[in-house]
């Protein structure tokens, strides 16, 4: 992460968290969660729902992820760098070393007990920037953007589940995830 998005992002919670009296932690993953709601995952292994509407943690945020919480993430919770939901039930939490999970949030539950490799039979289109990719961006429902650590990006279309550029597209002041 960038110093300047490390910095808002430290920034952004510390008002969240100054109520709370605690010091902020920084932003791992962010998705949208419902039409209400982004679901925050934190560093110290936490997570927080975010109401968009009220402009404020749920009451009991932040919370642990722990099997209660997120069945089969407790193992890998501060490895988790990017997260972002398929469909209503599905979500991809990515992890480091170019691994993830997919979580189904209907059975509350990871479909495999195990980190599965990122490559283009689990992720078409990823498989050689499975180690590259420091964060995604949801932006609309169909799509999402791979963010790669060179400053560069994926456009994925989660309904076709591709990738739709060939190559990674560098972020300059005339393109931005067109």
């Amino acid at each position: 992460m960038n110093t300047e998005v490390q910095e808002e992002s430290t920034n952004f919670l510390a008002g969240i968290f100054r109520t709370q009296g605690t010091t902020p932690p920084q932003i791992r993953a962010a998705m949208r969660w419902d039409d209400h709601h982004l679901c925050l995952i934190l560093s110290g292994g936490q997570y927080a729902l975010y109401n968009i509407t009220e402009n404020a943690l749920e009451n009991g945020y932040p919370k642990p992820i722990d099997n209660s919480t997120w069945p089969g993430l407790e193992a890998y919770r501060n490895d988790i760098i990017a997260a972002t939901a398929l469909d209503a039930d599905r979500v991809y939490v990515l992890l480091r070393y170019g691994t993830h999970l997919v979580f189904n949030r209907r059975e509350n539950k990871t479909e495999t007990s195990f980190s599965q490799p990122i490559n283009d039979q689990t992720i078409p289109g990823l498989g050689a920037y499975a180690s590259k990719i420091s964060s995604i961006l949801d932006w609309p429902a169909q799509y999402c953007y791979f963010i790669l650590k060179d400053n560069s990006f994926l456009k994925y279309d989660k309904i076709k589940h591709s990738v739709l550029n060939t190559q990674p597209v560098r972020f300059n002041a005339v393109r931005w995830l067109q």
